[in-house]
């Protein structure tokens, strides 16, 4: 342990030119500071494992474009040197397996591999950030035992593919398809064919693992009945009444906030930045007035009836035709389901209060708009909107009549589609267990393909951020 807290100094002084001395961290006797001497302050802290072995080490200042930028080979010099300071005994059986540009830094992964396959096997081992001057900005370390299980019987790549594509369904979308999120995406809006994430693995045998085995769940959705709700009931259905007053206003960004409150407050001495009292603010669009946003602060108000989910979701839905009279017309209500909510048990204290959340997608002459997800959060036992934000929603000009059909975008994913086999992490009594299966895989782009253009056939992927893989 010594010498790991003393390597870690003797790092840090020569490669940030600054005196540093180490306190351990008043809540972890394994994490430990790093202070600078000139000035006390705290530059950074890594933790220790049970053997003694470097675990995780993180700097907190924000990594700024570096004026000048070492070489690619450069950065990788540095990240295998701190790997051989600090964990020299783990580098042998470490395998390079990417290297991912994180714009101001690179991550490399090394991980462990199987001997039987020669695949890698996820967070097996460590990986590190070094900025694109050459400082180390983070690391973190996996690197212990694990058990490796074989199947006994294994299919074919091929049985693999054609189980998959059997079992994968599509959407027809509106979709954004920006820049950032897509290695060719335009910026433009555009109506797609987009896999629907149901399977996401095909098992030795040729079971399907579904969403489901994730933790996660398929999203429904349903129509919404037309409702005529005037705006001016907004006010109420939001929480206020006449025994609230406006106590000031604040323009943040391109919203004008009121703020407004029960409590007889000097608005002269008010500290925004400081204040902790009962208030709803609600926010507009400081050009047009459209409400944007509500986020309802008050204290929990003991003592009522709660709410059940159905009288919440009346509440949400009154709320959303006072704000948005076609919403009919322009969203379909996602169906509810348990996790969406947020609800304390009776006998538990109440920070704040419990919630059930509802969410609404945006649709465009019935097709959905991927991406526009609204939420309106209701108190279980006031009934009020306690937050909701939204953006201005943009004009669509697109026909919704696709030119390929359903069929045709499959056969094109088929084209581009292998499936590879690959092992996943999973933990058993404190115990990381690697089992093989089939994950769908794309090598002839960046990332996965997760739009198929319904109208010219492109497909677009997303940008991963990988440069090299090993």
């Amino acid at each position: 342990m010594e010498k790991i807290k003393e390597k870690m100094i003797r790092y840090l002084q020569a490669n940030m030119a600054e005196e540093v001395y180490i306190e351990v961290s008043e809540y972890d006797q394994e994490t430990w500071k790093l202070f600078r001497k000139s000035d006390e302050e705290a530059l950074g802290e890594f933790r220790l494992d049970e053997t003694g072995a470097l675990n995780f080490f993180t700097i907190y200042e924000e990594v700024e474009s570096a004026s000048q930028p070492l070489e690619v080979n450069g950065i990788r010099g540095q990240a295998k040197a701190f790997i051989d300071m600090f964990c020299s005994d783990a580098l042998h059986m470490l395998h390079f397996s990417c290297m991912i540009d994180w714009d101001e830094t690179y991550k490399f992964i090394y991980d462990k591999k199987d001997e039987q396959l020669g695949l890698f096997l996820p967070n097996s081992g460590v990986e590190i950030d070094v900025a694109k001057d050459g400082q180390v900005q983070q690391f973190s370390s996996q690197v212990g035992e694990c058990v490796v299980q074989y199947p006994t019987a294994l299919i074919s790549k091929e049985t693999a593919k054609s189980v998959y594509i059997d079992n994968l369904e599509f959407e027809l979308v509106i979709a954004p398809l920006n820049k950032e999120q897509y290695a060719n995406g335009d910026n433009a809006y555009h109506l797609c064919y987009a896999p629907v994430d149901y399977v996401m693995e095909v098992e030795p045998d040729g079971t399907l693992q579904t969403i489901e085995e994730y933790g996660g769940f398929p999203e429904k959705y349903e129509a919404i009945e037309k409702r005529i709700v005037p705006e001016s009931e907004l006010h109420s259905i939001i929480g206020l009444n006449d025994q609230y007053a406006k106590i000031m206003e604040t323009i943040e960004d391109e919203e004008r906030v009121e703020w407004w409150s029960t409590e007889e407050i000097a608005t002269s001495l008010l500290d925004i930045d400081d204040f902790e009292g009962d208030v709803i603010k609600v926010g507009y669009d400081k050009t047009n007035g459209e409400l944007l946003s509500v986020t309802n602060v008050e204290s929990v108000q003991k003592g009522r009836i709660p709410l059940t989910e159905k009288e919440a979701k009346d509440r949400a839905l009154q709320f959303l035709f006072a704000h948005c009279p076609k919403a009919n017309e322009q969203f379909m209500m996602q169906q509810s389901h348990p996790s969406h909510h947020f609800i304390v048990e009776e006998d538990e204290e109440l920070v704040c209060e419990s919630e059930y959340v509802f969410y609404f997608q945006r649709i465009h002459q019935g097709v959905k708009v991927d991406s526009y997800l609204l939420a309106i959060q209701v108190g279980q036992l006031s009934g009020k909107i306690i937050r909701f934000s939204t953006d201005t929603m943009e004009d669509i000009l697109l026909t919704v009549e696709p030119v390929i059909s359903l069929a045709e975008a499959k056969d094109i994913l088929l084209e581009q589609l292998e499936m590879e086999l690959t092992f996943g992490k999973h933990i058993e009594e404190d115990l990381p267990i690697y089992k093989v299966s089939y994950l769908p895989a794309f090598p002839n782009t960046s990332g996965h393909i997760r739009m198929i253009d319904a109208i010219t056939g492109e497909v677009f992927h997303v940008e991963t951020g990988i440069v090299e893989e090993g």
